[in-house]
Protein backbone atom coordinates (compact mmCIF):
# COMPACT_ATOMS: atom_id res chain seq x y z
CA UNK A 1 0.00 0.00 0.00
CA UNK A 2 1.66 3.11 -1.04
CA UNK A 3 1.73 5.88 2.27
CA UNK A 4 4.10 8.46 1.80
CA UNK A 5 6.50 9.02 5.01
CA UNK A 6 5.52 12.37 6.00
CA UNK A 7 3.52 16.07 5.36
CA UNK A 8 0.07 16.52 4.00
CA UNK A 9 0.47 14.66 1.11
CA UNK A 10 0.31 11.65 3.65
CA UNK A 11 -2.89 12.72 5.07
CA UNK A 12 -4.33 13.58 1.44
CA UNK A 13 -3.53 9.89 0.43
CA UNK A 14 -5.44 8.63 3.58
CA UNK A 15 -8.73 10.34 3.00
CA UNK A 16 -8.31 9.10 -0.48
CA UNK A 17 -8.50 5.79 0.65
CA UNK A 18 -11.06 6.17 3.24
CA UNK A 19 -12.98 7.64 0.11
CA UNK A 20 -12.17 4.72 -2.00
CA UNK A 21 -13.32 2.22 0.49
CA UNK A 22 -16.61 3.77 1.51
CA UNK A 23 -17.46 4.08 -2.75
CA UNK A 24 -16.53 0.60 -2.93
CA UNK A 25 -18.92 -1.07 0.29
CA UNK A 26 -21.97 1.75 -1.07
CA UNK A 27 -21.90 0.82 -4.64
CA UNK A 28 -19.96 -2.34 -5.25
CA UNK A 29 -20.32 -4.66 -2.98
CA UNK A 30 -23.42 -4.28 -0.98
CA UNK A 31 -23.68 -8.14 -0.82
CA UNK A 32 -20.62 -8.24 -0.16
CA UNK A 33 -21.15 -6.28 2.89
CA UNK A 34 -23.88 -8.14 4.23
CA UNK A 35 -21.98 -11.73 3.99
CA UNK A 36 -19.35 -10.14 5.88
CA UNK A 37 -21.64 -8.21 8.59
CA UNK A 38 -21.91 -11.04 11.00
CA UNK A 39 -18.43 -11.45 11.49
CA UNK A 40 -17.97 -8.21 11.72
CA UNK A 41 -21.08 -8.48 14.82
CA UNK A 42 -19.02 -11.55 16.10
CA UNK A 43 -15.76 -9.78 16.40
CA UNK A 44 -17.05 -7.57 18.49
CA UNK A 45 -19.28 -10.04 20.42
CA UNK A 46 -15.85 -11.67 21.27
CA UNK A 47 -14.07 -8.53 22.04
CA UNK A 48 -16.85 -7.82 24.81
CA UNK A 49 -16.58 -11.15 26.49
CA UNK A 50 -12.89 -11.72 26.27
CA UNK A 51 -12.92 -10.04 30.16
CA UNK A 52 -15.31 -12.66 31.28
CA UNK A 53 -14.13 -15.37 30.16
CA UNK A 54 -10.63 -14.53 32.00
CA UNK A 55 -12.26 -13.71 35.02
CA UNK A 56 -14.58 -16.90 34.89
CA UNK A 57 -11.02 -18.95 34.02
CA UNK A 58 -8.95 -17.53 37.15
CA UNK A 59 -11.54 -17.60 39.79
CA UNK A 60 -13.35 -20.95 39.18
CA UNK A 61 -11.11 -22.69 36.56
CA UNK A 62 -13.82 -23.42 33.76
CA UNK A 63 -12.31 -23.74 30.59
CA UNK A 64 -12.67 -20.82 27.63
CA UNK A 65 -14.60 -23.06 25.76
CA UNK A 66 -17.57 -23.48 27.89
CA UNK A 67 -17.53 -19.99 28.95
CA UNK A 68 -17.58 -18.75 25.20
CA UNK A 69 -20.07 -20.83 24.62
CA UNK A 70 -21.99 -20.02 27.02
CA UNK A 71 -21.75 -16.27 26.49
CA UNK A 72 -22.46 -16.09 22.82
CA UNK A 73 -25.99 -18.06 23.83
CA UNK A 74 -26.43 -15.49 26.32
CA UNK A 75 -25.80 -12.48 23.92
CA UNK A 76 -27.82 -14.18 21.20
CA UNK A 77 -30.28 -15.26 22.83
CA UNK A 78 -32.15 -11.97 23.61
CA UNK A 79 -32.41 -10.33 20.15
CA UNK A 80 -33.41 -13.49 18.32
CA UNK A 81 -35.86 -14.18 20.67
CA UNK A 82 -37.25 -10.48 20.58
CA UNK A 83 -36.91 -10.59 16.36
CA UNK A 84 -38.58 -14.04 16.40
CA UNK A 85 -41.61 -12.57 18.69
CA UNK A 86 -41.57 -9.60 16.49
CA UNK A 87 -41.90 -11.18 13.29
CA UNK A 88 -44.36 -14.00 14.21
CA UNK A 89 -46.64 -10.88 15.72
CA UNK A 90 -46.62 -8.93 12.26
CA UNK A 91 -46.96 -12.10 10.22
CA UNK A 92 -50.61 -12.81 12.50
CA UNK A 93 -51.88 -9.60 12.85
CA UNK A 94 -51.12 -9.18 9.29
CA UNK A 95 -53.05 -11.93 7.95
CA UNK A 96 -55.97 -10.95 10.78
CA UNK A 97 -56.04 -8.16 9.47
CA UNK A 98 -56.50 -9.53 5.50
CA UNK A 99 -59.15 -11.35 6.43
CA UNK A 100 -60.74 -8.96 8.34
CA UNK A 101 -60.61 -6.48 5.38
CA UNK A 102 -61.36 -9.39 2.88
CA UNK A 103 -64.76 -10.14 4.60
CA UNK A 104 -65.79 -7.04 6.18
CA UNK A 105 -64.90 -4.56 3.06
CA UNK A 106 -68.33 -3.05 2.54
CA UNK A 107 -69.07 -2.48 6.15
CA UNK A 108 -65.29 -0.67 6.45
CA UNK A 109 -66.27 1.57 2.89
CA UNK A 110 -69.81 2.41 4.84
CA UNK A 111 -68.31 3.22 8.10
CA UNK A 112 -65.82 5.52 6.61
CA UNK A 113 -68.67 7.16 4.63
CA UNK A 114 -70.72 7.83 7.21
CA UNK A 115 -67.60 9.25 8.80
CA UNK A 116 -67.54 11.53 6.07
CA UNK A 117 -70.64 12.21 6.08
CA UNK A 118 -70.53 13.87 9.48
CA UNK A 119 -67.20 15.70 8.73
CA UNK A 120 -69.35 17.35 5.42
CA UNK A 121 -72.19 18.70 7.86
CA UNK A 122 -69.69 20.11 9.89
CA UNK A 123 -67.97 21.68 6.77
CA UNK A 124 -71.54 23.04 6.14
CA UNK A 125 -71.68 25.17 9.43
CA UNK A 126 -68.04 26.67 9.05
CA UNK A 127 -68.31 30.15 7.40
CA UNK A 128 -65.78 29.70 4.33
CA UNK A 129 -68.10 26.39 3.33
CA UNK A 130 -71.32 28.35 1.99
CA UNK A 131 -70.72 26.55 -1.14
CA UNK A 132 -71.76 22.73 -0.49
CA UNK A 133 -70.39 21.26 -3.58
CA UNK A 134 -66.44 22.16 -2.90
CA UNK A 135 -67.62 20.68 1.16
CA UNK A 136 -68.77 17.89 -1.00
CA UNK A 137 -66.37 17.19 -3.48
CA UNK A 138 -63.56 17.05 -0.51
CA UNK A 139 -65.56 14.56 0.75
CA UNK A 140 -65.58 12.19 -1.85
CA UNK A 141 -62.32 12.40 -3.30
CA UNK A 142 -61.20 11.49 0.55
CA UNK A 143 -63.41 8.50 0.95
CA UNK A 144 -62.47 7.21 -2.66
CA UNK A 145 -59.03 7.60 -1.54
CA UNK A 146 -59.58 5.71 1.78
CA UNK A 147 -61.07 2.99 0.06
CA UNK A 148 -59.04 2.63 -3.25
CA UNK A 149 -55.90 2.29 -0.88
CA UNK A 150 -57.88 0.29 1.52
CA UNK A 151 -58.07 -2.11 -1.71
CA UNK A 152 -54.37 -1.78 -2.16
CA UNK A 153 -53.63 -2.63 1.05
CA UNK A 154 -55.95 -6.00 0.61
CA UNK A 155 -53.65 -6.96 -2.10
CA UNK A 156 -50.07 -6.12 -1.01
CA UNK A 157 -50.58 -7.94 2.30
CA UNK A 158 -50.28 -11.73 1.17
CA UNK A 159 -46.72 -10.14 -1.43
CA UNK A 160 -45.54 -8.75 2.09
CA UNK A 161 -46.12 -11.94 3.84
CA UNK A 162 -44.25 -13.50 1.12
CA UNK A 163 -41.44 -11.50 1.47
CA UNK A 164 -40.84 -11.72 4.98
CA UNK A 165 -41.51 -15.62 4.76
CA UNK A 166 -38.71 -15.14 2.35
CA UNK A 167 -36.15 -13.43 4.10
CA UNK A 168 -36.51 -15.97 7.60
CA UNK A 169 -33.83 -18.20 5.81
CA UNK A 170 -31.33 -15.68 5.54
CA UNK A 171 -32.31 -14.27 9.07
CA UNK A 172 -31.74 -18.04 10.00
CA UNK A 173 -28.07 -18.08 7.92
CA UNK A 174 -26.83 -14.89 9.50
CA UNK A 175 -27.94 -16.04 13.56
CA UNK A 176 -25.92 -19.56 12.83
CA UNK A 177 -23.07 -17.37 11.27
CA UNK A 178 -22.52 -15.31 13.74
CA UNK A 179 -22.82 -17.21 16.70
CA UNK A 180 -20.31 -19.80 15.02
CA UNK A 181 -17.99 -17.17 14.17
CA UNK A 182 -18.40 -15.74 17.65
CA UNK A 183 -17.94 -19.03 19.60
CA UNK A 184 -14.46 -19.20 17.71
CA UNK A 185 -13.71 -15.80 18.03
CA UNK A 186 -13.94 -15.99 21.44
CA UNK A 187 -12.32 -19.32 22.09
CA UNK A 188 -8.75 -17.47 20.02
CA UNK A 189 -9.13 -14.21 20.08
CA UNK A 190 -5.57 -13.16 20.86
CA UNK A 191 -4.71 -15.48 17.71
CA UNK A 192 -7.34 -14.18 15.11
CA UNK A 193 -6.47 -11.12 15.95
CA UNK A 194 -3.04 -11.37 15.61
CA UNK A 195 -3.45 -13.28 12.05
CA UNK A 196 -5.52 -10.34 10.75
CA UNK A 197 -3.27 -7.78 12.09
CA UNK A 198 -0.25 -10.14 10.28
CA UNK A 199 -1.89 -9.18 6.98
CA UNK A 200 -1.56 -5.70 7.09
CA UNK A 201 1.79 -3.89 6.36
CA UNK A 202 3.42 -3.07 10.17
CA UNK A 203 3.87 0.79 8.71
CA UNK A 204 0.60 0.76 7.66
CA UNK A 205 -0.86 -0.98 11.14
CA UNK A 206 1.63 1.55 13.08
CA UNK A 207 0.20 4.78 11.31
CA UNK A 208 -3.54 3.60 12.35
CA UNK A 209 -2.95 2.71 15.61
CA UNK A 210 -1.13 6.10 16.06
CA UNK A 211 -4.45 7.51 14.12
CA UNK A 212 -6.88 5.64 16.41
CA UNK A 213 -5.15 6.97 19.54
CA UNK A 214 -5.35 10.39 18.21
CA UNK A 215 -8.93 10.33 17.04
CA UNK A 216 -10.00 9.40 20.36
CA UNK A 217 -8.20 12.74 21.50
CA UNK A 218 -9.85 15.06 18.60
CA UNK A 219 -13.21 13.43 19.47
CA UNK A 220 -12.80 14.81 22.94
CA UNK A 221 -12.22 18.25 21.66
CA UNK A 222 -14.64 18.05 19.26
CA UNK A 223 -17.48 17.13 21.60
CA UNK A 224 -15.93 20.52 24.05
CA UNK A 225 -16.53 22.14 20.87
CA UNK A 226 -20.05 21.82 19.94
CA UNK A 227 -20.71 21.76 23.82
CA UNK A 228 -19.37 25.63 23.84
CA UNK A 229 -21.69 26.16 20.84
CA UNK A 230 -24.45 24.70 22.57
CA UNK A 231 -23.80 27.38 25.37
CA UNK A 232 -23.67 30.01 23.17
CA UNK A 233 -26.93 29.40 21.27
CA UNK A 234 -28.75 28.83 24.95
CA UNK A 235 -27.43 31.83 26.06
CA UNK A 236 -28.63 34.23 22.83
CA UNK A 237 -32.00 32.19 23.16
CA UNK A 238 -32.35 32.38 26.83
CA UNK A 239 -31.82 36.75 26.85
CA UNK A 240 -33.71 36.53 23.57
CA UNK A 241 -36.75 34.66 24.84
CA UNK A 242 -36.77 37.11 27.95
CA UNK A 243 -36.64 39.89 25.45
CA UNK A 244 -39.74 38.65 23.27
CA UNK A 245 -41.85 37.92 26.57
CA UNK A 246 -42.42 33.87 25.87
CA UNK A 247 -43.23 31.75 29.00
CA UNK A 248 -40.57 29.71 30.29
CA UNK A 249 -37.85 31.29 28.75
CA UNK A 250 -35.27 28.69 29.55
CA UNK A 251 -37.18 25.43 28.93
CA UNK A 252 -37.98 26.89 25.41
CA UNK A 253 -34.36 28.45 25.13
CA UNK A 254 -32.76 24.72 26.03
CA UNK A 255 -35.13 22.60 24.10
CA UNK A 256 -34.10 25.17 20.62
CA UNK A 257 -30.38 25.11 21.64
CA UNK A 258 -30.81 21.24 21.52
CA UNK A 259 -32.00 21.24 17.80
CA UNK A 260 -29.84 23.47 17.01
CA UNK A 261 -27.27 21.03 17.85
CA UNK A 262 -28.55 19.15 15.30
CA UNK A 263 -26.94 18.94 11.79
CA UNK A 264 -29.43 18.83 9.79
CA UNK A 265 -32.34 20.31 11.74
CA UNK A 266 -31.01 23.32 13.44
CA UNK A 267 -33.20 26.11 15.47
CA UNK A 268 -34.97 27.51 12.43
CA UNK A 269 -36.91 24.25 12.61
CA UNK A 270 -38.47 25.67 15.54
CA UNK A 271 -38.05 29.70 15.05
CA UNK A 272 -39.22 29.42 11.11
CA UNK A 273 -43.10 28.11 11.65
CA UNK A 274 -43.22 29.93 15.05
CA UNK A 275 -42.96 33.48 13.65
CA UNK A 276 -45.09 32.71 10.65
CA UNK A 277 -47.44 31.45 12.88
CA UNK A 278 -47.55 34.17 15.45
CA UNK A 279 -47.75 36.19 12.12
CA UNK A 280 -50.77 34.41 11.01
CA UNK A 281 -52.60 34.59 14.97
CA UNK A 282 -51.98 38.44 14.39
CA UNK A 283 -48.90 38.46 17.26
CA UNK A 284 -46.93 41.08 14.67
CA UNK A 285 -44.41 42.15 17.73
CA UNK A 286 -43.76 38.54 18.74
CA UNK A 287 -43.49 37.58 15.49
CA UNK A 288 -41.00 40.37 14.73
CA UNK A 289 -38.92 39.41 17.67
CA UNK A 290 -38.74 35.74 16.76
CA UNK A 291 -37.36 36.46 13.23
CA UNK A 292 -35.12 39.06 14.71
CA UNK A 293 -33.73 35.99 17.26
CA UNK A 294 -33.50 34.05 14.43
CA UNK A 295 -31.64 35.64 11.89
CA UNK A 296 -29.12 36.72 15.23
CA UNK A 297 -28.56 32.86 15.74
CA UNK A 298 -27.82 31.78 12.40
CA UNK A 299 -25.57 34.40 11.57
CA UNK A 300 -23.60 33.88 14.52
CA UNK A 301 -23.82 30.67 14.30
CA UNK A 302 -22.13 30.78 10.40
CA UNK A 303 -19.56 32.98 11.98
CA UNK A 304 -18.32 31.17 15.01
CA UNK A 305 -18.80 27.40 13.72
CA UNK A 306 -15.82 26.50 11.85
CA UNK A 307 -13.57 29.31 13.89
CA UNK A 308 -14.42 27.40 17.37
CA UNK A 309 -14.39 24.06 15.66
CA UNK A 310 -11.54 24.51 13.96
CA UNK A 311 -9.62 25.97 16.59
CA UNK A 312 -10.77 23.10 19.50
CA UNK A 313 -9.22 20.42 16.13
CA UNK A 314 -6.41 22.48 15.36
CA UNK A 315 -7.80 22.90 11.39
CA UNK A 316 -8.29 25.99 9.33
CA UNK A 317 -11.91 27.46 9.04
CA UNK A 318 -11.79 26.49 5.39
CA UNK A 319 -10.34 22.97 5.70
CA UNK A 320 -12.87 22.65 8.62
CA UNK A 321 -15.78 23.40 6.31
CA UNK A 322 -15.13 21.81 3.45
CA UNK A 323 -14.05 18.83 5.60
CA UNK A 324 -18.38 19.43 6.86
CA UNK A 325 -19.38 19.80 3.23
CA UNK A 326 -17.61 16.32 1.90
CA UNK A 327 -18.98 14.62 4.86
CA UNK A 328 -22.33 15.75 4.43
CA UNK A 329 -21.85 15.01 0.60
CA UNK A 330 -20.59 11.16 1.46
CA UNK A 331 -22.42 10.03 4.61
CA UNK A 332 -24.71 12.41 5.39
CA UNK A 333 -25.36 13.97 8.68
CA UNK A 334 -23.48 11.62 10.70
CA UNK A 335 -20.61 12.24 8.10
CA UNK A 336 -20.84 16.32 9.04
CA UNK A 337 -19.20 14.92 12.33
CA UNK A 338 -16.98 11.48 11.50
CA UNK A 339 -14.91 13.29 8.46
CA UNK A 340 -13.68 16.32 10.11
CA UNK A 341 -12.87 14.05 13.34
CA UNK A 342 -10.68 12.22 11.08
CA UNK A 343 -9.48 15.02 8.92
CA UNK A 344 -8.52 16.29 12.12
CA UNK A 345 -6.75 13.88 13.58
CA UNK A 346 -4.90 12.93 10.51
CA UNK A 347 -3.65 16.45 10.26
CA UNK A 348 -2.93 16.55 14.09
CA UNK A 349 -0.81 13.24 13.76
CA UNK A 350 1.26 14.62 10.97
CA UNK A 351 2.28 17.92 12.55
CA UNK A 352 3.17 15.50 15.63
CA UNK A 353 5.30 13.44 13.80
CA UNK A 354 7.07 16.75 11.74
CA UNK A 355 8.22 17.69 15.51
CA UNK A 356 9.13 14.15 16.46
CA UNK A 357 11.43 14.46 13.02
CA UNK A 358 12.92 18.20 13.60
CA UNK A 359 13.60 17.27 17.43
CA UNK A 360 15.18 13.98 15.91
Amino acid sequence: MFLPEKGYKRTVIVIFYIIIIYLFVKYISDGLFFWLFPFVLAWLAAYCVQKPIELMYRSYKIPPKLSAGFYVILITALPVSLGFLCISKLVSVSASLYVWLTENFDMFAGSVKNVLDSVREFLYKLPFSEDSAFSAQLSDSFFNFITTYAGKLISYLPTAAGVVIGILPKILIFTAVFCISAFYLSCDFRKCNSFILGIIPCEARTYFKDFAKELLYVTRCYLKSYSMLFLISLTELFFGMLIVGIPRPFTVAFGIAFVDLLPVFGCGTVLAPWFVIEFIRGSTQTGIGLLILYIIITVVRQMIEPKIVGEFTGLHPLLMLMSIFLGLFLFGAFGMFAVPMCVAAAVSLEKRHGRMTDAG
